[in-house]
């Protein structure tokens, strides 16, 4: 395709740019879609072998999804073959899910009796239960969300929530914001949690400091959000 004829250039023909490049060209867009590598779908390809056998070049992945407008766009371009993944582990007579999940650490008596067995430690051994409920922590209507904690309805909403200090990332979120807002006011930021040492907000417009929210305002607050900030 001569590129003067070309709308959009599309580097790299891993699942990310596939996508991108048949969106676009879905909605007339004219695609031109490179790879440095002679096949396409990235680390996700497979192709046959001599045998004629259909094999993984980097081993076989597993898709993980609960949103069926995915499971359908994908389903356009593949078979699928339904498959269930499950690693337990026999502890103190108990089966547990591994890796270690909310599941695991819910199921207190064993665990406990396997720590004291393996590590011997002095003193008394105190087991906790998780304190993330399952149950609370589920996508929720993002306008009656905001609504919920108090955050306004219209803007693109970026969000971060827990203790915030320079050594939890707000070194990087805070200027990433103020350039972002620079360039999108449409843009605004919502933050949750308590400031430590004295960690200042952006001074950029449309800055939301919710302060410490209640448990069960917690997951309403993820809801609200367009995008969630992980600060490490």
């Amino acid at each position: 395709m001569p590129r003067n004829n070309l709308d959009v250039l599309v580097v790299g023909a891993g699942c990310a740019g596939a996508v991108v490049a048949e969106r676009l060209a879905s909605h007339g867009q004219r695609v031109l879609i490179i790879d440095k590598r002679p096949y396409i779908g990235g680390k996700a390809c497979d192709e046959y072998d001599a045998h004629g056998i259909l094999v993984h070049r980097y081993g076989p992945h597993i898709f993980h999804t609960q949103a069926t407008r995915v499971v359908a766009y994908r389903a356009r371009f593949t078979a699928w073959h339904r498959y269930e993944h499950r690693v337990p582990a026999t502890v103190a007579g108990a089966c547990y899910p591994l890796p270690i999940n909310q599941t695991t650490s819910n199921r207190l008596d064993p665990l406990r009796v396997m720590v004291q067995n393996i590590c011997a430690p002095r003193g008394t051994l105190v087991t906790l239960e998780s304190a993330i409920d399952g149950i609370s922590f589920v996508p929720r209507d993002r306008a009656a969300s905001r609504a919920r904690v108090g955050l306004p309805a219209a803007p693109v909403l970026i969000g971060t929530a827990g203790a915030l200090d320079t050594a939890g990332g707000t070194e990087v979120l805070n200027p990433a914001y103020t350039q972002l807002r620079a360039e999108r006011d449409v843009v605004a930021l919502a933050v949750a949690g308590s400031l430590r040492h004295g960690v200042p907000l952006p001074a950029a417009p449309a800055v939301h400091a919710l302060g410490e929210l209640a448990h069960d305002a917690i997951p309403h607050f993820f809801s609200a959000l367009d995008v969630a900030v992980i600060c490490p």
